[in-house]
């Protein structure tokens, strides 16, 4: 297992999460060391990398809609810091939405990641349709949840707050509203 370089990451990958937010996601892959691994929503690819440098025997899944996400990888490859074999990862250009997306993907997984579609219908749909695949699911976005409007159509902070209002789970962590986090904000389910 490597031992992740965000700094590093950045300078090749552009990260869209914090290094606070990707240091919580690594200690939860220490935790549970995941074989498998489904990704919702691969943004630039640059958690996609980690996920899959976690370890050789990490696979991991990511679906996003835009097609094209390979080459944020092949940067690492030709940087000589990773090699083919660091990056196991099956990218799937498609809506999540889509039931032949999500026929595709069904299995059992050892963490799920949902950053995709972040309004209300689609959040909920993306739950719905992959939440129940593990045991350990990570939500994105989920800063200013303990002050959202109710109105307001943003899932990740709506589905939190009601996750920890509600304490529906076995066990819950999360890394939000930080100095280094004022957006984004990962929140972690324990089934």
């Amino acid at each position: 297992m490597k031992k992740y370089d965000f700094d590093y990451m950045k300078k090749v990958i552009f990260a869209q999460q914090s290094k606070e937010e990707m240091k919580f996601i690594w200690d939860l892959l220490e935790e549970i060391k995941p074989k498998k691994i489904l990704e919702i929503g691969t943004g630039c690819g640059a958690l996609t990398a980690m996920l899959s440098a976690h370890g050789p025997a990490t696979e991991v899944v990511s679906v996003d809609i835009r097609p094209n996400k390979e080459q944020n990888w092949q940067r690492l490859i030709e940087t000589k810091k990773f090699t083919k074999e660091d990056i196991n990862i099956k990218f799937i250009a498609g809506d999540s939405h889509d039931p032949e997306i999500v026929e595709k993907v069904k299995g059992e997984y050892g963490l799920v990641l949902i950053d995709a579609d972040h309004s209300s219908k689609g959040g909920h749909q993306d739950w719905t349709n992959y939440g129940e695949l593990s045991s350990v699911v990570l939500i994105h976005d989920i800063c200013g949840y303990k002050t959202v409007d109710p109105l307001e159509d943003w899932w990740p902070r709506l589905f939190w707050q009601s996750t920890i209002f509600n304490n529906n789970y076995q066990k819950t962590s999360e890394i939000a509203d930080t100095e280094d986090t004022p957006t984004g904000g990962w929140g972690a389910i324990y089934r």
